[in-house]
Parts: C-alpha cells; structure tokens; sequence
C-alpha cells in the first residue's frame, strides 16, 4: 500500500490526533503555563520587565541594606539617587545579567529620609531614594548574575553595576553572602601567566564570626573569562590555603587595562573567608585560574593595593 493511500484510509484518524497534540501544546503554552506561574506567585512579587537598557553611566550613588535569599525568592532593600538629581518621579529597577541572559525587576518606592541628611550639601530632596523588591526565582535561568541599578527619571536614564552577585543553580540561590570553601587542590607550578589586581581586603564581622572579604581581578593572559573557575590562594611560610571565589562583573577591566581584550566581563573576584579557618601569619596572596583545559597560578608582586593578609587582622 502506498503511503498516499495509507493516509487517505486513515486520514480522519490521523487529523483527530494532530488536532489533540496541536490543543495540548496550546493548553500548555497558553492556558496551563500562565495559570501555575500565576498559582506559583509570591506576595508582592517583583514584575519582569522588557527595557532597552542605556550604556553604563556610573553616576549612581547607592547602598544595600540587604541582599538575602528566601523561599522562592531574592529579597532587596536598599537606597540609590543619580548624582545631582532629587528623586522625584524616579523609578528604580534592579537588574540582574549573566552572559546569555538580563532580566529587569521593577522596585517599590521607600522613604529613606536619613540619605538626604547624609548628602545635605547637595541640597536636593532624596527621601524617595529607598526601595525593595521581591524576585521571584522562577523567573531566572540557572546562571551567575551581576546585580545592577537602573534608574529612570524623565528622560534621564543611568545604569550602574554594583560588586554584588547572585548565583541561580536549579532551586538553589546564593547571593555575595557566601562563605568561601577551603580547596584541596594540588596546585601548578607559578606561571607569571595571570594578570590580575587585588582591589581591596577588608575584615568583616557576621554575628560573632570574623571574615576577610579579599575583592579583585584576575584573568590568564591571552584568554578570554568564559568558563574559568579562579581560586584565592594565601601562602606564608608553613601552610598554603585555596578557597573558592565567586566571580564579579568587571566590563571596565580592558578600558582600565588600556587593552583591546574582548571577554574579560568576568574578570573579578571575591572571597569571603573565616578567620578561623587561618593559622596566624602573614599570607602572600596569589590566584590560580582552572580553565579546564589550561591552569595558571601567580602571586602577587606588588600587584594592587594590597599583596598581602597578615592574621590576626590588623587593628
């Protein structure tokens, strides 16, 4: 039998069962999908927005109060202006960005009365500077987030990228309050291959716990940042220790490097480290980059504000 004359034997057989695989993509695109995100939604949850979002201009002025994970979602507060202007008519929205991915959350307003005492030589009114926002997990793809500030006024618009990160990994998120995990890895010998920059090393306390919070920039030279996993290395002259980092966006690293090098967005790091994890020294502090493929380890020589940690942390 032929398959045209298959198919005009059991031609209303096979319409009916197209019909049924056609309504239920239909259902479930159209019908089942909208009605569990709207049975999934949290109170007071953020929207998602579609912006074309500016170039970035750096010139806001922020702080947050709290960045912290709950059940099926991120939680924020916290205060942001653009330099120079009252608030006004502003409308704040968070931004998250990955490589592949940028999702704009829109923020509730918040008196924050405090800022415009704090920044009184300005003479602007700046009590609508605070803001709070509820994001809902669902909506972010699996990846690693720079956290940044989008703000409209008018027709002023400015967009900001702030050193916090936030990790979505299946049902689990993780924002820059982590706690870096002591690495057992046997490490390569010193290769001179890494540039990188240690911004800055500051200690911070959590309850009765004390941390050292090490931020900077590392890349292999001649290597782009995509799929490198970069380790914090401190090493005195009896123990050498590896903890984990999480990454930063650093889209200005080429322009403050003065180079033509595509890919190194990035670039940062920072690590969160517990005091009581260290044996009392003095630390050189070095990075090691696993590409998978390729691995570097360098220390620093006089690289960056800072090129060492000494325990305990000086008053």
């Amino acid at each position: 039998m032929s398959i045209g004359s298959w198919f005009r034997t059991h031609r209303g057989r096979v319409i009916t069962h197209a019909s049924i695989v056609v309504g239920f993509v239909f259902l479930t695109i159209f019908i089942i999908e909208p009605l569990f995100d709207r049975f999934e939604r949290i109170p007071d949850e953020a929207q998602l927005h579609t912006i074309s979002l500016p170039d970035v201009t750096r010139d806001i002025t922020h702080s947050f109060h709290e960045i912290s994970v709950v059940p099926g979602a991120i939680w924020m507060n916290g205060w942001a202006f653009i330099w120079g202007y009252n608030t006004k008519d502003m409308q704040i929205y968070i931004v998250l960005k990955s490589d592949s991915n940028t999702y704009i959350f829109d923020t509730e307003s918040r008196n924050w009365p405090h800022v415009t005492r704090t920044y009184k030589e300005l003479n602007l009114n700046l009590d609508k500077c605070g803001f709070i926002t509820t994001i809902p997990s669902r909506k972010i793809k699996d990846g690693i987030y720079a956290v940044g500030i989008y703000i409209k006024k008018g027709n002023i618009e400015s967009l900001k990228y702030t050193p916090e990160v936030v990790i979505k990994s299946k049902d689990t998120v993780v924002s820059t309050s982590f706690t870096s995990k002591l690495q057992q890895i046997i490490l390569p010998e010193e290769s001179g291959n890494i540039g990188f920059r240690i911004n800055f090393i500051r200690e911070q306390k959590d309850g009765e716990k004390e941390f050292v919070k090490i931020y900077g920039w590392a890349y292999i030279k001649g290597y782009e940042t995509k799929n490198s996993k970069t380790y914090l290395v401190l090493k005195s002259d009896i123990n050498t220790y590896v903890f984990d980092t999480i990454p930063r966006y650093t889209w200005w690293v080429p322009d403050q490097l003065q180079i033509a090098h595509l890919g190194l967005d990035w670039a940062g790091f920072q690590a969160r480290i517990p005091e009581e994890q260290l044996e009392n020294g003095t630390y050189k502090i070095g990075v090691y980059i696993d590409k998978g493929y390729i691995e570097d380890l360098q220390y620093t020589d006089n690289a960056g504000r800072q090129n060492s940690l000494t325990i305990p942390f000086p008053d």
